[in-house]
């Protein structure tokens, strides 16, 4: 800079410098200091490592966002490793899925160019000190290093670099290397805990945008679907002629924080999720609008879970509806529905469809599609503490329940496929005499 550009400095010390005749300053705290930025009128803000702030960040933004005026002229810049499903995420997901102006930027480790190391007589850097649970795990990474090579186009060096980093950096820990020098942002978010389903065949299951957004409405004796950005079904597939249906439902009393009324619609065939319902609403409207999800796709059985509020919702249901999931038992030999109304999540079947999904998953033989859906899945983790899967703190399972609900009366009561009717026309001859 030419020395007459130069600005002088009036203050310097390691919390502020401020220069001369400017009226201006950099200005440095700690996130340790929940009313930062409060007294003050910044046009520019750097949060460095807001993943693990000590404070809340909502706490600290109240402060400092209210400190920034949303003008023109001026940026908040929040950056950070990832650490794990915390407040860092839900702005991350937020801003990804455009429910806030935070523009949302994801560097790849081998973006950068450093990342680079050579091999040593033409062999890539020995992975005896990676931590493998299993040769199963071993062969796994061993998958997933050639398709992260065949995907972002890597080099040799890069891989190379990858695994001397792994071992002497993250102490053989593939999560630790993945949550501080990730490849996409899912690798970047590492459940605190250890994640339930497969976590490189969850990574391969994409998220669709819905087809539609909007209600579904009876109109002349007919149940119609309308668009409205507002609406409450998300449509990923609508009911196709001869496609049978499942609607799974898990009701919540709409008024907790976090905890919400699910439904799911899922196709008998293709095992894909067809529609999606995520509400604050109340166990009136649930069983109302599992009811439409039931007519508009095909009359589809509906399956809600039927403890707490989800015992009224069944008595509507069958009331209303009539074609409500039963509970099945067998005797000699044979199966047969009971006169209970709804699922009944317990402690024998909750492991067998919560096992039944991570199968699904882990075998690529069903696609979720839904951002909301796939997003509980990853902070689905098995709790030692509680000795069963289940959210991570301050996260929701509504949607991965209520899928798990549907997979599982899926297969008890599978797809048919069903044949046409045909009536043979009969030919008859008539003799006649004289």
């Amino acid at each position: 800079m030419d020395k007459h550009l130069k600005p002088r400095p009036k203050h310097s010390n390691e919390k502020k410098l401020a220069f001369k005749g400017l009226n201006s300053q950099i200005l440095i705290d700690t996130a340790d200091n929940p009313n930062i930025g409060r007294k003050y009128t910044i046009q520019f803000a750097h949060l460095s490592e807001a993943a693990r702030f000590t404070k809340p960040l909502e706490d600290i933004m109240s402060g400092l966002g209210h400190a920034v005026p949303n003008t023109l002229g001026t940026m908040i810049f929040m950056e950070s490793t990832a650490n794990g499903y915390n407040e860092f995420y839900d702005l991350w997901t937020s801003a990804v899925n455009g429910k806030s102006d935070w523009l949302p930027l994801f560097y790849a480790w081998h973006e950068f160019p450093e990342y680079s190391l050579p091999l040593e007589n033409g062999k890539l850097y020995p992975i005896d000190n990676v931590k493998f649970a299993s040769p199963l795990e071993k062969q796994n990474f061993l998958l997933d290093e050639k398709m992260i090579k065949q995907k972002y186009g890597l080099t040799d060096e890069q891989l190379n670099w990858r695994r001397w980093d792994l071992v002497n950096n993250c102490s053989g820990d593939i999560n630790k290397f993945n949550e501080d020098n990730p490849s996409c942002p899912q690798d970047a978010f590492v459940a605190t805990g250890n994640l339930y389903f497969n976590r490189e065949a969850l990574k391969r299951q994409d998220i669709k945008k819905p087809l539609a957004i909007g209600n579904i409405v009876r109109e002349e004796g007919r149940y119609i679907f309308r668009q409205d950005v507002v609406g409450l079904f998300k449509i990923y597939e609508h009911p196709k002629k001869n496609e049978q249906y499942v609607v799974a439902g898990d009701p919540a009393e709409g008024l907790e924080h976090g905890n919400k009324s699910t439904g799911v619609t899922l196709n008998k065939r293709t095992n894909k999720t067809a529609c999606i319902y995520n509400h604050n609403t109340s166990p009136d409207r649930l069983e109302e609008d599992l009811r439409k999800m039931g007519h508009y796709y095909n009359e589809a059985i509906i399956a809600c879970e039927n403890k707490g509020y989800g015992y009224s919702v069944n008595q509507g249901l069958y009331k209303h509806y009539g074609k409500v999931y039963r509970k099945i038992k067998t005797k000699k030999g044979f199966t047969e529905p009971t006169l209970d109304l709804g699922w009944n999540t317990n402690s024998v079947s909750r492991p067998q469809m919560l096992a039944q999904l991570a199968e699904e998953i882990a075998e690529g033989s069903t696609e979720l599609m839904d951002n909301d859906l796939i997003s509980q899945c990853w902070t689905f983790i098995n709790n030692a503490k509680r000795g069963q899967p289940e959210a991570e703190k301050g996260k929701s399972d509504d949607l991965v329940l209520a899928r798990a609900i549907a997979g599982q009366v899926r297969l008890e009561q599978p797809y048919k496929e069903k044949f046409p009717i045909k009536i043979k026309r009969k030919h008859f001859r008539g003799l006649s005499g004289y």
